[in-house]
């Protein structure tokens, strides 16, 4: 039990402190020499690189630390990315029709004097031919892919088997999911965020775009 005054919308307790009673508070103490200390220190830096600057005596106090392997989460974390897709070595087809790349890149921050803010790619795997097409509107995606396959269809006189795209919903759609089904193509999606499965498309996307920049 304790009594208090009120003064300005405050209670103030009078109290006595004894100084007899001494309260530690347990600490971790870590060593000024420690590793992980001087890793924190340089921005994360690798271990690798702190036993270099202590064997060359390039930083003061460095040179008496005890370099030790240590997992730290932090890095971890932040350093980390994605696994290297695999290459895949020349072709994925073995005759013209047989597989179809295709990508849409855009919108462009200013209009064609057509109009047309995107445009569409289309690579042959197998003979490399590309057709590109600008259009006004991601809309218009499904008849572009309708007429592209109607055309090379009937210039070789082969059917066209699968055609590869990303996710992108100017693809993956009603129309065109009823499209490939009613002429059996095998529609190929690539993984969520992986454009390297569509690398075809994506770089003949990237050949474009230089040469336009190129061209400012």
């Amino acid at each position: 039990m304790c009594e208090a005054y009120r003064k300005n919308d405050l209670y103030i307790v009078r109290a006595e402190i004894d100084l007899k009673t001494k309260v530690l508070a347990e600490t971790n103490f870590t060593s000024i020499n420690d590793n992980n200390i001087w890793h924190r220190r340089f921005c994360y830096v690798s271990n690798n690189n702190i036993e270099k600057l202590a064997k060359r005596n390039k930083v003061r106090g460095l040179n008496n630390i005890k370099i030790d392997k240590y997992d730290c989460n932090a890095c971890n974390i932040g350093k980390s990315t994605k696994s290297a897709c695999k290459k895949i070595k020349g072709k994925q087809s073995n005759d013209v029709c047989e597989l179809i790349h295709s990508d849409l890149c855009g919108p462009m921050p200013v209009k064609s004097l057509s109009g047309n803010r995107y445009f569409i790619t289309f690579v042959d795997d197998f003979s490399r031919k590309t057709t590109v097409t600008c259009i006004k509107s991601k809309e218009e995606v499904p008849n572009c892919v309708k007429r592209y396959i109607a055309r090379v269809e009937r210039e070789k006189g082969k059917k066209v088997k699968r055609f590869r795209t990303d996710n992108g919903l100017e693809y993956c759609n009603k129309e065109l999911t009823d499209f490939f089904k009613e002429t059996c193509i095998k529609h190929e999606r690539s993984n969520v965020e992986t454009p390297q499965m569509n690398g075809i498309a994506e770089r003949i996307n990237r050949t474009l775009m230089d040469l336009v920049r190129s061209q400012r």
